[in-house]
Parts: structure tokens; C-alpha cells; sequence
């Protein structure tokens, strides 16, 4: 696994992230959810290995099953569904549906031939409402929204797109949760799948902690993971690619410190990332030297603290700066402010056409109130140009994106 590379991101370029996160127990995305969110706010692209996410989204392909992929699934768990008995009886009823009835009369024939499929629809819409309701408690339909964005990519495991896969894992996941005990006879193919899946999963996040056109994001247990395997030998890593990890990390856990950061949706993290696409720039290029002081891994036990020690030392004070900068500078302050301190003289020629042709661009709420007059036009515009001036210098700030990105959760 030594320099094992992940699979090439998607064609574009960008900046481009992986993210890697491990099951914890329990049917749910929610850590899942924490590092995309950050990730589709700080990246251009994101490519996400979950084996929680990649196993509920073969479940919901039941969604696209035909008449006879339904049929071929309730077959294959009827046994751990009713007794021995009611299980052969039900197969050998499906057995004479499939073959058209061929021992039947013609008038038994028509009759069943036109009520078994919606008896088999109407048995097939229980089991997919009982899908969806799982994958909506584990919020899979968030990670369906960020993957038709198209600035999310989930990762597919091999084999896992194929039809007969995806019904022999709904049917083992029905079969495991009855607890039958005919489920043995499927452990070894159970467990074979489950360990090339696994093997698949710790390839993808060694490899993209390797790969130098991505830049990994685990959660604790991946982190964990990766950092038993560079202890035992098992993957070599360079300088740049724990650089590139360090600053990976640094974002997301600045990013995640954001107000309401765990409650916005994958739209409002959208939203705020395109409103925000210019400042993103001059605030990856603070994170790169933030980054450069912490001397731990992303994936060692103290990274945590490092990061939080930037947060409070740099990024802290530096948005408190930004805030009162920008307080300061209201537009209508400063214009009463000149008011009260010198007279006001009109000057003549380009001045006045000048102020007249910038008043468009004043919030009209403020040019209503001023009650602006030709005698005061002369005031404005130089109060406006300083407004302007000083409003450029705050949207230059490395930290603007992080500062626009607090005001707009907050909300």
C-alpha cells in the first residue's frame, strides 16, 4: 500500500478534497454530513469514501428495481421471512407466476396473471417507504443532494453498481435482521464482500493522503487508521503530503467552529459558496500559513488542539478586527459626521456631475433619508468614495470569506 494512489479526481481542475470517514455503529451520515459540509464550502470539487454512505445509497437503488428484480428479491428472503413450509409453498407460487401458470385453467390463468403484479407492487411500495424512512433518518438524502450538485462525488466500491450485487445486500441485510439462522450459510460470501470493500476503503484514503492532486479530510477513526499504517510501514508519506493534510484539516475545523454550522443544509452551504467565490481565494492563502505552524499531523491525537490554538491566536481576533471595521463604516455616519464638522461648500464642474452619477450606487434607503440636497452633494460623494475605499479594504482581509460565511449562518 506504500504511495497507493487514489482514483483520479473528476475531469476539471480546482481544488480538489477527499474525504474519508469510517462507520461508527450506528445507520447514520451525520459525521458524514460535518466534513462534507466543510469540504463543499472550502473546495472546488469533493470526493467522499464512506462505506455507510456507499451501503445505504445500495439500498435506495431498490428504488429503480423492475417488476422482476422485485420479484427475484422477495424470493430470495422468503425463507427468512415465514416458516419452511410457507416459504416453499410462496416459491412455488412465484415459481408458476414466472412460467405463466402453465397447471392452471385459462380462467385462473387471466385471474392471477392480472392480480399478482399489484399484489406485488403494492407488497413492494411497504418495502420501499421502510427504505426510504432508514435513509432519511440517517440523512442519506442530504448526501443525495450534494452529489447532484455535481461537486460531490461518492465514491462507488467495486461491484456495488451491479444489479445482482445490490439485491444479494438487500437480501442480506433483511436476512441479518431477522436473525435466522439459515443466515450462516451466506456468512462467507458476506464476509467476503465485506472485506474487499474494506480493503477498497483503506486503499482510497492511504492513497489520496498520497496522491498530490487532492488534499485528504478524515474523520477520527480514518485518522486513526492512517496513522497505523504509516507507523507500521505500511504507507510512506513525504513532507508535502502532511502539509497538504495539515492544511485540509485546519479548514475544516476552523470552518466547523462557523455559528449553526451542524444545522445548515447542503443548498445554504451551496448558496453561501458561490456568493463567496473571491475572498475563498485570499482565505486559502491565510490557511496555507496558519497551517505551516502546526508541527503535528492531521491525523495525530494533538492536531485538534493545534487548530484550535490558530482559531483563538489568529482567526479570532482577526474576524473581531473585520467586525469593527466594518461597524465603522457606515456610509451614513460618516456623512453626518462631515456635516457637523465643516460647512458645506458646493463646488462647481465635474465634481457635481460626478456625485450626481455615483448616487446610483448608494442603498436608496439611506439616500431617501438623508433627504439628500444640491448644496450636499459634494459631501456625499466624498463620503461615499471613502465608504467605497474603506468597504475594498475589508473585502481584502485573508479572513473576509470567514467572516462573510459567520454573518451568513448567523442569520
Amino acid at each position: 500500500m506504500d504511495n497507493q494512489k487514489s482514483e483520479s479526481p473528476k475531469s476539471g481542475r480546482g481544488f480538489h478534497m477527499t474525504v474519508g470517514t469510517c462507520p461508527t455503529g450506528g445507520l447514520s451520515l451525520e459525521q458524514e454530513l460535518r466534513l462534507v459540509r466543510a469540504a463543499l464550502l472550502y473546495a472546488d470539487r469533493v470526493k467522499l469514501y464512506s462505506l455507510t454512505a456507499s451501503l445505504l445509497f445500495m439500498v435506495l437503488r431498490q428504488r429503480e428495481f423492475s417488476p422482476d428484480q422485485q420479484l427475484k428479491l422477495l424470493e430470495t428472503v422468503v425463507p427468512y421471512l415465514v416458516s419452511e413450509q410457507d416459504a416453499r409453498g410462496i416459491q412455488a407460487f412465484l415459481a408458476e407466476y414466472k412460467h405463466g401458470f402453465p397447471d392452471r385453467s385459462r380462467h385462473q390463468r387471466r385471474a392471477l396473471q392480472k392480480q399478482f403484479p399489484r399484489f406485488l407492487a403494492q407488497k413492494w411500495k411497504t418495502v420501499e417507504e421502510a427504505a426510504l424512512k432508514l435513509a432519511k433518518q440517517a440523512k442519506a438524502d442530504s448526501i443525495e443532494r450534494a452529489v447532484q450538485s455535481d461537486l460531490l462525488e461518492l465514491h462507488t466500491f467495486e461491484g456495488t453498481d451491479r444489479d445482482q450485487v445490490v439485491l444479494e445486500f438487500i437480501g442480506d441485510c433483511i436476512a441479518s435482521a431477522t436473525k435466522s439462522p439459515l443466515v450462516k450459510s451466506r456468512l462467507p460470501e458476506m464476509q467476503e464482500r465485506d472485506r474487499k470493500i474494506i480493503t477498497e476503503f483503506v486503499e482510497g484514503v492511504c492513497g489520496a493522503v498520497s496522491d498530490g492532486s487532492t488534499y485528504p479530510l478524515f474523520d477520527t477513526q480514518t485518522s486513526e487508521l492512517v496513522r497505523e499504517s504509516i507507523q507500521e510501514g505500511r504507507l510512506a508519506v513525504s513532507e508535502s503530503d502532511i502539509e497538504r493534510g495539515k492544511h485540509s484539516g485546519l479548514a475544516a475545523n476552523l470552518l466547523e467552529r462557523l455559528p449553526l454550522f451542524d444545522q445548515a443544509s447542503v443548498d445554504e452551504i451551496l448558496d453561501i459558496r458561490r456568493e463567496l467565490e473571491r475572498p475563498l481565494v485570499r482565505f486559502r492563502a491565510a490557511l496555507i500559513q496558519f497551517s505551516e505552524e502546526i508541527r503535528s499531523a492531521p491525523w495525530d491525537e494533538d492536531f485538534p488542539k493545534e487548530a484550535e490554538k490558530v482559531f483563538y491566536r489568529d482567526v479570532g481576533p482577526a474576524i473581531l478586527d473585520i467586525e469593527d471595521e466594518a461597524n465603522s463604516n457606515k456610509l451614513l455616519v460618516s456623512v453626518l459626521r462631515r456635516f457637523a464638522d465643516k460647512s458645506v461648500v458646493l463646488p462647481v464642474g465635474s465634481i457635481f456631475s460626478l456625485a450626481i452619477s455615483q448616487l446610483s450606487s448608494l442603498p436608496s434607503d439611506i439616500a431617501f433619508s438623508l433627504g439628500i440636497g444640491i448644496p450636499s452633494l459634494a459631501i456625499v460623494y466624498d463620503a461615499y468614495r471613502e465608504w467605497r475605499q474603506k468597504g475594498r479594504m475589508i473585502e481584502r482581509n485573508h479572513l473576509f470569506f470567514y467572516y462573510k460565511a459567520r454573518k451568513r449562518l448567523s442569520r
